[in-house]
Formats: structure tokens, C-alpha cells, sequence
């Protein structure tokens, strides 16, 4: 018999899991000895005859199953350990219920975690070097799950918006993601239709600037301000997505590398005669001009400029010699 008591092995598993719902095996260093907590872990998923102190109720159940493998593995309750957790604490149980219930609703999110700076945050996601099969209606409810959660810290100037982030090892992967967004648009649960911005960020050195210019406070207005004059921005309200219109060419910024209004933008001016203008970065020339052909000329800077803008000092992590 196994006797539940505070303190113990079990009865930390027991706090954590009603908590969480799931906990990874590779996390078990954290609560104490591993190889201690797999050898109770393996026996609680068999039938085991259990009791709290204060009670004389016995429950005969599994309390715990395993699923997944390698460093993959995690821990839950078992169904038949709910009896158990209700009469140990319904308080504990209606949380943990209502907590398992929101996991399913997220469990097949492709979402690596988020972002919150300074008046608003992002969804963020990692393709690496490949492409991910995306679950349309788990990034859906991803979504709205990080509205719950970042919507009270916002402010009622800078409202939480529908971004993403995507982090890829370099633009070819940004070509693919376009290549997909042209075959998937007229779907209704792609990533491209879950968020209105989607911010494609390069593994490397230039990247990690990119990331620092999108988390900077009001960087969007001040990047576009900084560009071009007011009377000839778009503010949003023209025919299709551009930025500015001057001198009869419509202008266009990608230094923000929002890869969902680029594609937005090229399929607005395809087999039409217009004169057009990206702003791009240097490191971002060799992708516009792949995917954009010859449709548009191009007026490239530096990141340090936006910095600039930004008024963003460089700061080095690596110790003074």
C-alpha cells in the first residue's frame, strides 16, 4: 500500500501533475533524485493500493501512465487516479480538469513560445531548416490562449496584435513558406490565415538585430515615420498593401521582414503596370530579388540605420577581457 503523505516522493508528483497536467521526464532533476523518481514512476503505473493519512479510504488504481519517447517522454495522471485527486482535493481536481481540458485544445501546436516587449507580443516559431505540417486549428486556439494570457498586460494604446515570429536558418526557408502560402491561401486553417503579421527572422547574427528592432516599443511607427513623409503614406487605406505612394511609385517596406504583407503585396502587383519600391536590408536583397523578379526596384540600407531610429545600443554579452 502506498500511503500518500505531504513531503513524500508521490505526493510530490501528485502536486506537480495537478498543476501542470503534464511533466517531462527530463525534468525530473528538478524535483530531486532521478533515478529514485523512475523507479516510483514505474511502479505507479501499475495498479497499487493507495491512501492519504487522514483517511481510511482506499483507492486501487493506476496513478500515473507515461507516454512518448526518448527525451520526448512525458508523465500524466492516469483517468483511473481522478477518483483519488477529486477526494483528496475537488478544489485541486476542478483546476486540474479545466487545465487538462485546455492543454487538448493546444496539444498539436507547431508554437515554440512567445515574446512580450514592451506594448505587445508574439507567437513564436521555429521552422529550423524544414518545413512543419501545420495543425490549422491548434495555432487558432494557440492564439486566443496568448490573448488570455498577454491581453491584461497591454496597454489600450498598443493592443495585442495578431503577430507571429518565425525563426528559420536562413531565406531560403522564407521562400519555401511563401511557396506554401501561395498554395494554402484559399485554405481557412494555415498559419498565414491564423495571424495578420508574420515576422520571418533568420538564424544568424543579422537576425538577432532584426529580433531586437521588432521588440523595441512602437518600432513599427517609428521605422515607417522615419521612412517616409506623412502626406504620402498609405496608413493602410489604399487598394492593396503598400506603404507610401510618391512620385507615382508605390513604396513598400520589408525591413520589418513581415513575409505574409510581402506576399500580399506581390500578388497585388503581378501583371500590372506599375512602378514599385521595396526597402529591404542588404542581408535581405538576395530573397526579394528571388521572389520578386524584376516587378520592383530596390533601395537597400543597413540594420544600424533602423537601430538608429530605434535608438538601440548595441550591448556585448561576452565577459570583458
Amino acid at each position: 500500500m502506498i500511503t500518500i503523505r505531504p513531503g513524500s516522493h508521490v505526493h510530490t508528483l501528485l502536486t506537480v501533475l495537478s498543476f501542470v497536467g503534464e511533466y517531462p521526464v527530463t525534468a525530473l532533476g528538478l524535483l530531486g533524485s532521478v533515478r529514485s523518481y523512475k523507479d516510483l514512476i514505474h511502479k505507479l503505473t501499475m495498479p497499487q493500493e493507495s491512501r492519504f493519512p487522514d483517511s481510511e479510504e482506499r483507492f486501487t488504481c493506476r496513478l500515473l501512465t507515461v507516454s512518448g519517447k526518448g527525451k520526448h517522454k512525458t508523465i500524466r495522471l492516469h483517468k483511473s487516479a481522478l477518483p483519488l485527486l477529486k477526494c483528496w482535493d475537488e478544489d485541486v481536481y476542478d483546476n486540474y480538469m479545466y487545465e487538462d481540458y485546455e492543454l487538448n485544445k493546444i496539444r498539436f501546436t507547431r508554437l515554440t513560445g512567445a515574446i512580450v516587449y514592451p506594448g505587445g507580443a508574439y507567437a513564436v516559431y521555429n521552422y529550423r531548416e524544414e518545413m512543419l505540417k501545420w495543425m490549422g486549428e491548434g495555432e487558432v486556439k494557440i492564439k486566443h490562449h496568448l490573448h488570455t494570457i498577454f491581453t491584461p498586460m497591454m496597454s489600450y494604446e498598443f493592443p495585442l496584435r495578431e503577430a507571429a515570429i518565425i525563426f528559420g536558418a536562413d531565406y531560403d526557408v522564407a521562400l519555401n513558406m511563401l511557396k506554401e502560402m501561395k498554395e494554402t491561401q484559399k485554405m481557412d486553417n494555415g498559419l498565414f490565415h491564423t495571424y495578420k503579421d508574420i515576422f520571418f527572422i533568420p538564424r544568424d547574427d543579422f537576425g538577432a538585430r532584426l529580433l531586437r528592432v521588432l521588440t523595441t516599443w512602437n518600432w513599427q511607427e517609428r521605422i515607417l515615420n522615419a521612412l517616409f513623409d506623412p502626406k504620402v503614406r498609405s496608413y493602410n487605406r489604399g487598394s492593396f498593401t503598400y506603404d507610401a505612394h510618391e512620385n507615382g511609385e508605390f513604396q513598400f517596406s520589408f525591413l520589418d521582414g513581415n513575409i505574409r504583407w510581402l506576399f500580399h503585396f506581390r500578388e497585388a502587383i503581378m501583371n500590372r503596370d506599375l512602378r514599385c519600391r521595396v526597402m529591404c536590408y542588404h542581408e535581405q536583397v538576395e530573397f526579394v530579388q528571388k521572389y520578386l523578379a524584376d516587378f520592383v526596384s530596390l533601395r537597400t540600407g543597413k540594420i544600424h540605420t533602423a537601430e538608429s531610429w530605434l535608438e538601440i545600443k548595441l550591448v556585448s554579452l561576452l565577459p570583458e577581457k
